[in-house]
């Protein structure tokens, strides 16, 4: 009775705990989400046409480029996830999309764009034109005896903008104006079974 208890228990914390990461939002299952020790990236991505409302008028673009250094015979596995940002104006906040996992082998790379993003959202999700938020990307681990993780990703984001509209003569209809790339850093997270929570922290350079 008292190992079936146990059981239980450790069962509902892992529910608080995935909940308590926006894991169980969507139609994605529990079993693809990091549990224990992970890292945590989490790019920002500015993506469609605006009005003046959010930023100044045009058509904003990211690109996340993920990279795998890490040499293994099964490569690296790691989940990715959408959450938007609202205006603090709003009454709700952001959806949060579904987790999806990933896999890449050693010295591969994969990129995430606008596209993509938009996709980790269920079918029927109303998106407006203009979306900003943070792609969230998590890679499980085992920490070594320092309590450190050693299984980082090379994250870096590409934003890009150009006026919104133009004449057939205006080349900045096609053509980028605006180009800012950015190393994403990982904060390395843990799970307190206690609390039923996770809890982050950065590396310190």
């Amino acid at each position: 009775m008292k190992k079936k208890m146990k059981t239980i228990m450790r069962v509902s914390l892992g529910i608080i705990f995935l909940a308590s990461l926006g894991m169980l939002t969507g139609p994605q299952t529990a079993q693809a989400t990091p549990s224990g020790a992970y890292l945590s990236y989490a790019a920002k991505f500015v993506c469609g046409e605006t009005g003046e409302a959010e930023v100044v008028k045009g058509m904003y673009k990211t690109a996340v480029n993920i990279h795998n250094p890490n040499s293994s015979t099964n490569g690296l596995l790691f989940y990715k996830k959408a959450v938007l940002a609202l205006p603090e104006r709003n009454t709700t906040h952001g959806a949060i999309s579904s987790v999806v996992d990933e896999t890449l082998l050693y010295d591969e790379a994969m990129e995430v764009d606008c596209t993509d993003i938009r996709s980790l959202f269920p079918a029927g999700t109303a998106l407006p034109k203009h979306i900003e938020g943070f792609l969230v990307i998590m890679v499980p681990g085992t920490p070594d005896n320092n309590g450190s993780l050693w299984n980082a990703l090379d994250v870096v984001a590409k934003y890009t903008a150009r006026h919104r509209t133009g004449t057939a003569t205006d080349y900045t209809t096609s053509d980028v104006e605006s180009l800012d790339v950015e190393i994403v850093w990982p904060r390395q997270c843990h799970e307190e079974l206690a609390a039923g929570t996770s809890v982050c922290r950065y590396f310190s350079n």
